[in-house]
């Protein structure tokens, strides 16, 4: 929410046909998105976030998230990482859950790519 930080999540991913499941056990720092609802005694796995995919270049992914900060979904974070960038946008007002768009370079794509199909 507009200050630098860092998280540690053990992530777990598989293709389910051209869905892409992804667990998310958030371990330690800012994690406090993924907190609400798996701790204490009513944990349950849920559904947090549906994740997309933008085609193009990164001047393309930012046109997105601005896209949807103006349509009143607020940025969570975005992350500048080595395969991409990625952002979760707080969209549960309208869908009930929150919103990722994903840009991946190469290696990016090639990561998600190696990913098991089943």
């Amino acid at each position: 929410y507009g200050e630098p930080a860092s998280s540690v999540l053990n992530l777990g991913f598989a293709w389910s046909a051209d869905t892409m499941i992804e667990l998310i056990a958030p371990v330690s720092g800012a994690t406090d998105v993924y907190l609400p609802g798996i701790e204490g005694p009513d944990f349950a796995l849920k559904l947090h976030h549906i994740g997309q995919g933008v085609d193009g270049t990164e001047a393309d992914f930012a046109a997105k998230l601005n896209a949807e900060v103006a349509r009143g979904h607020p940025l969570v974070n975005v992350s500048r990482a080595s395969m991409g960038s990625y952002t979760l946008l707080d969209s549960r007002k309208t869908f009930g859950l929150y919103m990722e768009y994903l840009w991946n370079n190469a290696d990016g794509l090639k990561f998600f790519a190696d990913i098991p199909r089943f």
